[in-house]
């Protein structure tokens, strides 16, 4: 008599138990997507700008005009007398190898903050421990922002009562800080013109 039991109890068909885990696996799925959907929509994760200054060159020469990195020239500079004196005035020209743009927040020189000529006055008459930047070399575009790929000159204008004179040869160590913090820092030569 038990033999009889156990056959008269059957079990659900193996194609159809198949069938069931496929359906309920299917509508788990489709449950999970619309539940993450809104989550993957607004979770937006942005790619890192990697800020890049680099100071390919300087014109700190001892002449009445000095040179920008177009070629164009900026008077004002000073007197020819052997040194930098004070309230003369060098440049430096640096190019944005990074992905973005870029603002210059601070110019130091010796360690000393130079302060941001806000354009009141034009490029070539930036005042002693001031600083000013140009992106086409003329007085009409004083900017602290560069864009990706561009090349800009930064005027300083050198005030000899806080280091002393830039004798010919004196190595100045010009640092440059942007708004996100990244510092770039070149020691140039007091009286020689590169790039």
């Amino acid at each position: 008599m038990q033999l009889q039991i156990m056959h008269k109890r059957r079990a659900v068909a193996p194609i159809i138990a198949t069938l069931l885990m496929v359906a309920i696996s299917v509508v788990g799925g489709i449950l999970i997507f619309v539940f993450s959907q809104g989550f993957f929509q607004d979770t937006q994760i942005a790619a890192p700008t990697i800020e890049n200054v680099e100071i390919w060159g300087y014109n700190a020469t001892d002449r009445t005009t000095i040179g920008t990195h177009t070629g164009t020239e900026v008077a004002g500079a000073g007197a020819k007398n052997n040194k930098i004196a004070d309230g003369e005035d060098f440049t430096v020209f640096i190019r944005n190898s990074g992905g973005g743009d870029t603002l210059i927040s601070e110019v130091e020189v010796f360690g000393v903050k130079f302060t941001y000529n806000d354009g009141s006055g034009a490029l070539a008459t930036t005042a002693a421990k001031d600083w000013t930047m140009s992106t086409n070399g003329k007085d009409d575009c004083l900017c602290q922002i560069i864009s990706a790929g561009q090349e800009a000159t930064i005027l300083i204008g050198w005030e000899e009562d806080v280091n002393g004179p830039l004798k010919v040869g004196r190595p100045i160590t010009v640092k440059i800080t942007t708004g996100a913090g990244a510092t770039f820092t070149k020691q140039i030569v007091s009286g020689r013109d590169v790039g």
